[in-house]
């Protein structure tokens, strides 16, 4: 099947009807609902701030949204993106937990953050918004549920992002002062 569907001589980008991405899809919600669940044992207390719950929720709503409905895979497909600095992030807290603050692998897994961030949160967010408004006649033909997430998600992950990436850059210039 073709992920782009004619409609009114228009080829729209954000619907798509594959059943191998929706299974996927599936794949990601569960993940997500999964981390959600584990923010609330004793062994992941880190992970019950605000912005996490809000996170998982956002992007939970957003790849629901698109299992049920298929508008929107493109975008729900680049905040998934994202999605690959968590293992970065949770091996920083295992280095953390282990008492391995001072090594080598603490260093460069904060380097490997910084670049991951930028790259999967911070750059490609900027492209999103891009083709967002560039593609902005198909995007309003959207069901008014799936116009709303295609603004306000990506917009309140961006600010997530760019206040997490603050913290990212503070950190690194701390542990490469301490190595100095």
């Amino acid at each position: 099947m073709t992920p782009f569907v004619e409609w009114s001589g228009v080829i729209l980008v954000q619907v798509i009807s594959n059943t191998t991405i929706h299974r996927g899809m599936h794949l990601f919600l569960y993940q997500l609902l999964n981390s959600l669940s584990l923010s609330h044992t004793h062994t992941h207390r880190h992970t019950q701030t605000l912005e996490y719950i809000v996170h998982h929720s956002l992007s939970g709503v957003s790849i629901a949204y698109f299992v049920f409905t298929g508008e929107g895979q493109l975008y729900t497909f680049m905040v998934l993106i994202s999605e690959m600095t968590t293992p970065e992030i949770n091996m920083r807290w295992h280095l953390d937990i282990s008492g391995l603050k001072r090594s080598n692998a603490y260093l460069i897994n904060g380097v490997f953050i910084f670049f991951g961030w930028l790259m999967a949160r911070i750059l490609l967010f900027v492209y999103m918004f891009h083709h967002v408004y560039i593609h902005y006649s198909q995007v309003i033909q959207m069901h008014s549920v799936g116009y709303f997430l295609v603004f306000v998600v990506p917009c309140a992950l961006s600010i997530m992002n760019l206040m997490w990436f603050g913290k990212i850059i503070k950190g690194l210039i701390k542990m490469l002062a301490k190595k100095q």
